[in-house]
């Protein structure tokens, strides 16, 4: 017989159940979880056991089914068993409390009667008194036991509930190790699942009774599935009708025991990822956060019109902003389904934890350096006098000038020999006459900036300390570097921020986080029912969300319905759902040319604005996905863009939580090829330099690793001191004016983006970033980070790109 020749594994090739020190360390660490879960669980089931003895017991007349295998029959036998007794609201009970009533009441009438003629009878009076005494020390007797009991029974309620959660976690958390690659749906579901198994196997009931009991529980949960159905209908929720056949089907097949799992693990996502308040609720809840936003953001535009009087306004203002799907989805998780008046008071607890306004005054005293201009005035500058004698002059008393002229009334001047405002030799004009920086001295530590010659000590000590206006003079070079001290009142704003995540985390249970977590991911399944207004992926392009905000040509705090999405030029615009075209024109009033589609007999209504030009005519019958306009800047607009309103049965909805994202992304910014972009090589060179300052905090006025940065500080340390580029100190717009002008498409990793508005400061540029290509930055916010530039903040405060001059 030929042998078989057997099949070996090459040794050079690794086997798949070797496992490499990731694996390892994360099987270790599970094991090490379950472990404490399963102790946990052990301990609570001793306290259960021991709270469970601490409660009066009762015996209790039981029967059991036994067979007698002498005669082969089969008999009921009855027995006494001992079982803890637990407060309940039996008919016995209420008679129990109905006679103790009565007899205290017949009793305080017995009393009543005999008080009224014990003074008649010493004997009486004494037998009486006594059995009151009696009766009293009874009744405390039976109240302490009372008390006892009722607290046991406490401690038994709680053990139990910390038993039940502990053994729930051990469970879920051994059902996830089995099942890593479970989705958030499929852990959702199976925690459910497990804590309805967990209930079912502590009841146990009687066949007969059992009977009883799924009848009542089927005809319950007919009327409980029909009243759902009427309820969501009620509440003119926009949910379509699968969704409820398939809530109702559930209920019924759950109660049933009819349904398969798969069928059951659907609609129980279906159902518990669906946000259950109502539309108007929610829309209440978003529109009271973003007016919260916006006067915050009023608050900071108005703090020199109501601070004034300082030198210098600072800032350190983050993005003003927020998720609007993660402030609902986190409220649907605490709550379920809230009402916007029993809400409000944790959303502005949310705001506060979010956001910290700070204002500090600060006096500081600093050197300046900077050039000026033949012509131009280097301010206000304190001035002594001297003259060549031996009190002003001392030693060198009737010598020459430190520049080796001799001094001379009207024409000589010293500066500070340390720290001089301006060379020697410097021609300066003050009150009319021109002078010529020749001599030096020491006066800087009295505030002193020039020292002016006089012929005699009498004029000299008449002139004293004057303040005058300096201008430097023609003669000079086209500019003199100018050196100076001075005394700044600053006030500094500082809004300190936390994410609404951190938040979220930190005030959710386990079992309200899986929801949130749910939520996010469904988005409340809000949009399952309404097309895309582009066939892309809009949502980094979304400038502003419907909501308060600062209005842009008044300047107030006004509503804004309507979503706006920042689009180029002539980009065609979708039908959000079925309807006929019942407005196409221009409106003077701010829409430009716009749209509306309705569908009468669902109650929707779509508005789309600011178009280029339309596509469709009043009274054109248009379906989901067809193009109604193309993207524009007609009407009261700042640029291009789509301006999106919704409504439902003409009630106002936020239009951002039901439309739906196109998928794909538009564009892959940066990737195309433009003259004078940085090489490969110099942009690692750059991020690796750049990467080892994350996290540094802002400070305004920075530009040190020994003082940290702020936003422009942080730019000119990074690119200098990398070799990559040399660009001097300097503020944000003073680096935009270095910069070449370019477009968005030819921004390539390495190059600089630009922002206004983020603070009041009276010129254009406010704040910078490095793009590093994909629509992020890397730059000194508070602390220094990566962030997305298609956030709807940062879409909102855009000036452009540049790029360093070679």
């Amino acid at each position: 017989m030929k042998k078989e020749k057997r099949f070996e594994r090459s040794r050079e090739r690794d086997s798949p159940l070797q496992f490499n020190s990731e694996e390892i360390e994360a099987e270790q660490v599970m094991e090490k979880k379950l472990e404490r879960l399963e102790g946990k669980a052990n301990r609570a089931e001793q306290k259960f056991q021991e709270a469970k003895q601490r409660l009066p017991q009762k015996r209790v007349l039981k029967s059991e089914w036994v067979t007698d295998e002498s005669k082969g029959k089969i008999k009921r036998r009855f027995y006494f068993d001992i079982e803890p007794e637990t407060p309940n609201d039996s008919i016995t009970n209420k008679v129990q409390l109905k006679a103790h009533q009565l007899s205290r009441k017949m009793s305080q009438t017995i009393h009543q009667k005999v008080s009224e003629h014990e003074d008649e009878n010493v004997g009486v009076e004494a037998s009486h008194k006594s059995t009151k005494f009696v009766e009293q020390s009874t009744q405390k007797l039976k109240k302490r036991e009372k008390l006892r009991e009722k607290w046991a029974f406490g401690q038994f309620q709680k053990a139990e509930s910390k038993l039940t959660k502990a053994n729930v976690n051990y469970m879920y958390e051994r059902m996830k190790s089995e099942q890593p690659s479970a989705t958030v749906w499929n852990k959702l579901f199976q925690k459910r699942r497990i804590k309805k198994q967990y209930a079912q196997a502590k009841k146990v009931a009687g066949t007969a009774k059992a009977t009883t009991t799924n009848v009542k529980r089927i005809k319950g949960g007919v009327e409980k599935a029909s009243a759902i159905a009427k309820e969501i209908f009620a509440k003119r929720r926009i949910v379509a009708i699968v969704g409820v056949v398939i809530l109702v089907f559930v209920i019924l097949s759950s109660i049933l025991s009819m349904c398969s799992a798969i069928v059951t693990q659907t609609g129980t996502m279906v159902v518990a990822s669906t946000w259950l308040s109502d539309d108007s609720d929610i829309n209440q809840a978003e529109l009271y956060y973003t007016k919260l936003e916006a006067e915050l953001q009023k608050k900071i535009n108005q703090v020199e019109h109501d601070h004034s009087g300082y030198d210098e306004y600072n800032y350190n203002i983050g993005a003003i902003e927020h998720d609007p799907v993660q402030l609902i989805s986190y409220l649907s998780a605490k709550f379920e389904e809230f009402h916007y008046p029993d809400v409000q008071a944790e959303i502005d607890k949310l705001f506060q934890a979010q956001y910290q306004l700070e204002l500090k005054e600060e006096t500081i005293t600093r050197t300046v350096t900077k050039e000026i201009k033949v012509g131009e005035s280097l301010g206000k500058v304190v001035t002594s006098a001297y003259c060549s004698c031996v009190i002003c002059t001392g030693q060198w008393s009737g010598g020459a000038t430190a520049s080796g002229a001799m001094p001379r009334a009207k024409h000589t001047i010293a500066v500070d020999a340390k720290n001089p405002v301006v060379p020697l030799g410097t021609k300066i004009v003050m009150n009319g006459i021109e002078y010529t920086v020749e001599d030096t001295g020491n006066f800087a530590r009295y505030g002193v900036a020039f020292d002016i010659y006089f012929d005699t000590h009498e004029e000299a000590i008449a002139w004293g300390h004057q303040t005058l206006e300096a201008n430097l003079a023609n003669g000079n070079k086209n500019t003199v570097t100018v050196t100076t001290t001075e005394t700044v009142k600053q006030l500094n704003t500082t809004l300190k921020q936390t994410t609404m995540t951190d938040y979220i985390h930190a005030n959710l249970s386990d079992d309200q986080l899986a929801l949130y977590e749910a939520y996010m991911e469904s988005r409340g399944n809000r949009q399952n029912y309404f097309g895309s207004p582009f066939n892309f992926d809009w949502y980094p392009n979304i400038t502003s969300y419907p909501g308060y905000r600062t209005d842009p040509f008044s300047g107030e705090i006004k509503l804004h319905r309507g979503l706006d999405i920042g689009m180029a030029a002539g980009t065609p615009t979708q039908a959000i759902h079925d309807g006929i075209v019942t407005t196409a024109g221009f409106s003077s009033g701010g829409y430009g040319n716009y749209v509306i589609v309705e569908d009468k007999e669902k109650g929707y209504k779509s508005l789309y604005a600011h178009f280029e030009s339309l596509n469709v005519s009043q009274g054109q019958t248009v379906k989901v996905g067809d193009v109604v306009g193309f993207v524009g800047t007609t009407g009261a607009s700042t640029g291009n863009h789509l301006h999106l309103e919704f409504y439902y049965e003409n009630e106002w909805m936020d239009a951002y939580f039901y439309a739906s994202n196109g998928g794909a992304s538009q564009t892959d910014i940066g990737s195309g090829a433009t003259n004078g972009a940085m090489s490969e090589a110099d942009y690692q060179r750059l991020i690796a330099y750049a990467e080892q300052y994350l996290g540094y905090p802002y400070v305004f006025g920075g530009a040190t690793p020994a003082t940290s940065f702020d936003c422009s500080g942080f730019i000119s340390w990074v690119y200098t001191n990398s070799g990559v580029h040399k660009v001097p100190r300097t503020t944000a717009q003073g680096i935009y004016d270095q910069t070449t002008k370019i477009s968005r498409e030819e921004a390539r990793a390495g190059d600089l983006i630009f922002f206004t508005e983020t603070y009041p400061a009276g010129r254009p540029v406010t704040h910078i970033g490095i793009y590093v290509g994909n629509g992020k930055m890397l730059h000194c916010g508070d602390p220094i980070q990566y962030s997305s530039i298609d956030s709807p903040y940062w879409q909102q405060h855009f000036y452009g790109f540049g790029r360093l001059k070679n």
